[in-house]
């Protein structure tokens, strides 16, 4: 199975272990408590929204990836977390970073500041690892 991984894979700090993450999900071993933040593909990525910062991520169970449809569309994974709220945090400090280096909420103008998508997959993977942010509880 074909996965592409950002050159510069997100992570967080408490993540131990995510080379050997990665591994088992090339080679389809999975992993049942590990999300993946990916980029939008296929015709749902060229609409309007998807082209101005809205829509352009999703996190996804990595035992999503198993499946058929994956083998013939292989996912572009920018990041990886342990759970979902984690994977949400994550999401939340990429788009402040956005926010500082851009001016806009644009996950992709981040990831990729020098344009195409398709230079930055399926070379060396660099960790970063994200400090996350303690969600604040419910006010009530």
């Amino acid at each position: 199975m074909k996965i592409w991984f950002c050159h510069n894979l997100y992570i967080p700090q408490t993540m131990q272990y995510p080379r050997a993450l990665i591994w088992r999900l090339r080679h389809r071993a999975g992993h049942l408590s590990l999300y993946a933040l990916m980029l939008r593909s296929g015709d749902e990525a060229k609409t309007s929204a998807s082209l101005y910062g809205e829509d352009q991520a999703e996190i996804c169970h990595t035992a999503f990836l198993m499946q058929p449809y994956y083998r013939k569309n292989p996912p572009y994974i920018f990041g990886i977390a342990g759970s979902r709220e984690e994977a949400v945090r994550l999401l939340c400090c990429l788009m402040e970073k956005s926010m500082q280096e851009i001016g806009r909420p644009d996950l992709r103008a981040c990831l990729f500041p020098e344009g195409e998508i398709g230079e930055y997959f399926g070379g060396k993977i660099q960790l970063v690892r994200m400090p996350l942010k303690e969600s604040k509880g419910d006010p009530s």
